[in-house]
């Protein structure tokens, strides 16, 4: 069985991007879906690849939480070169972002928490999340789209 090379890599950053709640009073017997959504974002100058995730909690479709963070990780260079393809384009192997969006999940269900810490919100928590299902194959970025 083939070993994966190891990617060096570095948490530097967190940010919340968005946080708000809706409404007083959530209706204890509708049910209560939950919305996903995950994006990428590069900066090639400084060798970063931010991980976006979204979460929405919905009741008869309407939000009454969203919670937005980005995680922000500096890639070390030997495996950023080998990202680098000839057509400016980053492309990161999917076991890499799959174990960066986990990271970033544990984030999210941190903020939540806090951010709704002492209110009637806190009793909605992010569950466990299929990262897999997430992530399905390689992630494909521009570097002539890069945030530098």
């Amino acid at each position: 069985m083939k070993k994966e090379k190891e990617i060096g890599f570095s948490l530097v950053g967190i940010r919340t991007e968005q946080f708000a709640t809706f409404g007083d009073k959530i209706n204890e017997k509708e049910e209560v879906q939950l919305q996903t959504g995950l994006g990428f974002r590069v900066n090639k100058d400084d060798r970063q690849v931010g991980v976006y995730i979204k979460i929405e909690f919905l009741q008869k479709d309407k939000p009454f939480i969203i919670v937005e963070t980005s995680n922000h990780f500096t890639v070390d260079s030997d495996s950023w070169e080998e990202f680098c393809s000839e057509d400016n384009t980053l492309i990161i192997p999917k076991a890499f972002p799959i174990h960066l969006v986990g990271l970033s999940i544990g984030t999210t269900r941190g903020v939540l928490h806090s951010e709704t810490e002492n209110t009637s919100f806190n009793r909605y928590f992010l569950p466990t999340i299929a990262v897999k299902d997430l992530v399905t194959e390689d992630i494909k970025l521009s570097l002539d789209e890069s945030d530098s």
